[in-house]
């Protein structure tokens, strides 16, 4: 673990680069070569070396093997984790993760443009109703009807626990 860190600071470095865009990209990447020793996280390594030493001739001991396999098992569980968190989570993003979130690309893609065209009928039904509203009093009256609705959706999600 130690040559290939050694070998992939020696082509990361930044102060071996000339052009200031890819010193600064370099200085971001080594970053992550140095929080990836510090953490003692082979993969993040492998995958800095995958990229940036293709030709590289890759000799995992039995050490290098062991970190692997630790590494790997803590992702797994990070990840279970995080999706259980967006399975459960009242937040914005597990709300939006379970509206969109399931199946496929092209079925998440398919759900997404029908909740848009959803959006694009109610903004055009809204646009009518407000071309219809031509005195105070009507506009009172429509505005009563709005904040009862608001009211009683805050209430449902509040029912459902989406609001604490």
């Amino acid at each position: 673990m130690a040559k290939l860190y050694r070998q992939l600071a020696k082509k990361l470095h930044p102060d071996r680069e000339r052009d200031s865009a890819k010193q600064a990209e370099k200085h971001a990447l080594m970053q992550q070569l140095s929080q990836a020793k510090k953490e003692k996280d082979p993969l993040a390594l492998l995958l800095l070396a995958q990229r940036f030493l293709p030709d590289h001739e890759l000799a995992l001991d039995n050490d290098m093997l062991r970190h692997l396999e630790k590494s790997l098992k803590d992702r797994v569980v990070q990840l279970n984790q995080e999706h259980q968190a967006l399975k459960d989570g009242h937040d914005v993003k597990s709300v939006v993760w379970r509206r969109f979130g399931g199946g496929n690309k092209a079925s998440r893609q398919h759900d997404l443009d029908k909740y848009r065209y959803q959006l694009i009928d109610s903004a055009d039904e809204l646009r009518d109703k407000c071309a219809q509203i031509t005195t105070v009093k009507a506009l009172q009256d429509d505005l009563k009807i709005r904040v009862n609705q608001r009211t009683q959706l805050e209430q449902a999600f509040f029912d459902f626990g989406l609001f604490m």
